[in-house]
């Protein structure tokens, strides 16, 4: 009789010996429970990865031959556990890529895998739960591929066990559609892997994403979150978008999703580069404009019930986010011409609804690009803070269509967007970027502009953030009458900001960091400023009240009728 440990030893140490002694770990394994069958696969994938050899290449072809027995002869181990198990265990080194060699081994090999996902596309439109035939369909390709969740195994000894209930609704086609999803995200983990197995599995397996729940927030989540890797590979995120979303045409094609210019570049010639013009982005923009409009009759319809998005809106801002994150270029440069088409927008636009749609929308689209996105607009913020004579001459119609106007609107419709967490790295940024470079009052101003939207905000959600961006904003001003020795033209504007942030925001809640900031101030500001933190001197005096003179009430007017 087997213990678990012991039979577990064997079943590994079974990997380097004969064919016969397969046959009986098959049987062995036949009598175990799933729980027990499943820690058995556990351990036996552990085994054979860390036992092959620097260079696998002969003993990695009879492993796999094995595996395959085991998989598709005795079915014992159903294959996406099998190889959800080797995605999801976190190898590292020569280990992950051993175990991505062996994943690319079993599944390009896997005729009998490739046979069915080639036979669902083919026979199964995408939209199959809309068909009326489609029961008679499906009953006839389990007939064709049936399934089993119990072991077959050959020769005596074998169980007696019930037969298997009969499926209706899925199948392992479906089943392996998500894995694989965590088999090419893995794959884009070790480039190395990546550069030799992705194209593979594409053009393989990309056929099965036609049936897949969301092809757009799936490219989406894998974009942003591998943005670094995929940046050094262009030709990777060309591949992706093509074959995911592409895999379904016949119910939305390419020009569904992207724009016509996008289509073009995705249905190009291998390795041939494509830099956007100026045009392309105003396209882009207007598109997303005008899909984020209610009742918009420029946006393409469908069944929203079926559809991974609730509505239009949510499909228009998926899509032109994953056109940005798609194309060719980095993203700092994208984000650079996304400003860029805001400018020529500013300047051709006579309606002013229209100029704050499109700033509204590219506040959306910044919210949610990665990093490297919004690091473009801190650097568009720092050129104009360093050019006074711009600021000078825009800041009576602040915000506006000129270039710190609109960068102004922009930055307030992405901090409207943006989390919390985005927020909280606003004081470090005013601490270590901006005040060094910040030597004359219109930049402080600017600043101040930038600001003042936010208190409110983060008076409700973060008063800890509220606080530090307002101790830096003093320091700020403490930096600037340094400069300037004191001789300020809009003190007074500033003045009111402050006090306005102490009477509707803090309070009294940086008493202390207020009074040695405003007690380095030259006189003219030390005088506007005495009343934020009020001294003993600065109270007035009133009398005690025991010392006030004594006022009668008036008379209350009687409710009784005069006597006469």
């Amino acid at each position: 009789r087997f213990t678990w440990h012991s039979s577990s030893e064997w079943i590994c140490q079974s990997l380097s010996v004969c064919h016969q002694c397969w046959l009986l770990l098959a049987r062995v394994a036949q009598r175990s429970q799933p729980k027990k069958l499943a820690a058995y696969m556990r351990k036996m994938v552990d085994y054979i990865i860390f036992t092959l050899p620097p260079d696998p290449t002969s003993q990695l072809n009879i492993t796999i031959l094995r595996l395959r027995d085991l998989v598709w002869k005795y079915k014992l181990f159903p294959v996406e556990r099998l190889v959800l198990y080797m995605v999801l265990h976190g190898y590292e080194g020569r280990d992950a890529q051993n175990c991505l060699l062996l994943l690319q081994c079993l599944l390009v090999s896997s005729q009998e895998l490739r046979q069915q996902t080639s036979s669902l596309v083919k026979e199964v439109p995408a939209d199959y739960w809309s068909q009326p035939e489609w029961n008679q369909k499906h009953a006839a390709y389990l007939s064709q591929f049936p399934e089993s969740f119990q072991p077959e195994v050959p020769g005596i000894g074998s169980p007696s066990k019930p037969p298997a209930m009969p499926m209706y609704f899925g199948n392992l086609s479906l089943r392996f559609l998500p894995v694989l999803d965590l088999v090419l995200q893995r794959l884009l983990e070790v480039p190395d892997m990546a550069a030799q197995s992705l194209e593979t599995l594409l053009e393989l397996y990309g056929p099965l994403y036609k049936f897949h729940d969301h092809p757009i927030a799936l490219l989406f989540s894998t974009l942003h979150y591998y943005e670094w890797t995929l940046a050094e590979h262009p030709g990777w995120k060309k591949k992706l978008v093509a074959t995911i979303a592409g895999a379904n045409q016949a119910v939305h094609p390419l020009t569904w999703y992207f724009t016509a210019e996008f289509c073009e570049y995705l249905s190009s010639p291998k390795g041939e580069s494509w830099k956007p013009q100026r045009s392309y982005y105003l396209t882009l923009v207007d598109r997303l404009v005008k899909g984020l409009q209610p009742l918009n009759s420029s946006v393409p319809t469908c069944d929203w019930r079926f559809s991974e998005f609730s509505g239009p809106l949510l499909c228009s801002l998926h899509c032109c986010l994953l056109e940005l994150l798609a194309l060719p270029l980095p993203g700092r440069v994208v984000a650079q011409e996304l400003v860029e088409a805001l400018y020529s927008k500013a300047d051709s636009c006579q309606e002013e609804h229209l100029l704050l749609s499109w700033v509204n929308a590219l506040g959306l689209v910044f919210s949610s690009l990665p990093e490297s996105f919004r690091s473009a607009l801190t650097e568009e913020i720092l050129q104009i803070l360093g050019n006074p004579q711009l600021i000078a001459s825009s800041l009576p119609s602040l915000p506006g269509s000129s270039r710190p106007g609109c960068l102004l609107s922009l930055m307030h419709a992405y901090w409207h967007h943006t989390n919390v967490g985005t927020l909280a790295s606003l004081p470090h940024w005013l601490q270590t970027v901006v005040r060094p470079m910040l030597k004359h009052e219109e930049g402080l101003l600017y600043v101040c502009h930038l600001v003042g939207p936010l208190l409110q905000r983060l008076h409700t959600e973060k008063p800890r953030v509220l606080i530090d961006i307002v101790k830096q904003v003093y320091l700020l001003l403490q930096s600037v009458d340094k400069q300037l020795e004191g001789h300020m033209q809009h003190s007074d504007i500033i003045c009111d900001f402050l006090y306005h942030i102490k009477y509707m925001h803090i309070g009294d809640l940086a008493r202390e960091d207020i009074d040695k900031v405003v007690s380095t101030l030259h006189m003219p500001l030390h005088v506007r400023l005495r009343f934020l933190v009020p001294t003993s001197t600065d109270l007035p005096s009133n009398p005690a009240p025991s010392q006030q003179p004594h006022r009668p009430l008036p008379a209350q007017p009687s409710s009784e009728p005069m006597q006469t």
